[in-house]
């Protein structure tokens, strides 16, 4: 249930494309949980004895509801044609689903690029140092991602909503200048990867997140992050003092 909880907010809650609202289940080696909602998508390994191989897309509130009324422990999954069944105990579900083929690609690591890689702690806080500025203003699509730029080694995030801002840099090395915007939605589930290290794959249309067995993928937000630096220079010669009583 826990690996669902972090898939259901890939799923979308309405959408023209019907399969943007179900959950991919595909039995290989292990079990793979995938949702892609158009704009951000999420891939993760589940741990999971195999005895035949299959798969099928299911709703995902059909089978969120499913699952939260079963007790933590082992579920028994199977497919007859395409119905998923899911069976704890005395306790059976039955899901009607769909062929795998009409599911949008599965988030995958891409091929080819080098990743910035970063102490998840790290970034959880870069992530949530500035996240907290970010504009709920879907009029201006700008300010309500994250702007993340690499230049001259320095990654810098920035946030915004025209009454306040928030920014935080750290150096990387051997990647070249980037400057792209990125919605809040993968940047909060990643802040959910605790600790260990993650793989960051930057491009100018997408962003993508690997650690262990979750991939996370995301298109960036149109436009252009303004620059922070003029500000922060003026904040440099800035000295602002505060007096209070403790006791108050």
């Amino acid at each position: 249930s826990e690996k669902l909880k972090q898939v259901m907010p890939f799923v979308a809650t309405r959408a023209v494309v019907l399969t943007r609202q179900y959950v991919l289940l595909q039995a290989t080696d292990n079990l793979t949980l995938a949702a892609h909602n158009g704009e951000a998508g999420i891939s993760i390994k589940v741990d999971a004895t195999i005895k035949e191989k299959g798969a099928i897309i299911v709703p995902g509130t059909l089978l969120n509801e499913a699952v939260s009324k079963l007790r933590s422990g082992l579920v028994e999954l199977s497919l007859k044609e395409f119905e998923l069944q899911l069976k704890q105990s005395k306790k059976k579900f039955a899901i009607k689903g769909m062929a795998i083929e009409e599911f949008a690609t599965t988030p995958q690591v891409p091929e080819g690029k080098e990743p910035i890689v970063l102490s998840v702690p790290l970034l959880a806080g870069m992530i949530s140092g500035v996240m907290f500025a970010c504009s709920q203003d879907e009029s201006r699509p700008v300010f309500t991602g994250v702007g993340i730029r690499i230049e001259d080694n320095i990654l810098s995030l920035a946030a915004a909503d025209g009454t306040r801002g928030a920014y935080i840099q750290t150096e990387v090395e051997g990647k070249n200048n980037l400057d792209i915007i990125v919605p809040t939605l993968v940047l909060k589930r990643l802040i959910e990867l605790g600790i260990g290290e993650v793989n960051v794959y930057l491009g100018e249309k997408s962003i993508t997140v690997n650690q262990n067995n979750v991939v996370m993928v995301s298109q960036t937000i149109e436009g252009k992050f303004p620059k922070m630096t003029p500000f922060l220079d003026l904040l440099k010669d800035t000295k602002t003092s505060i007096v209070f009583d403790k006791s108050a």
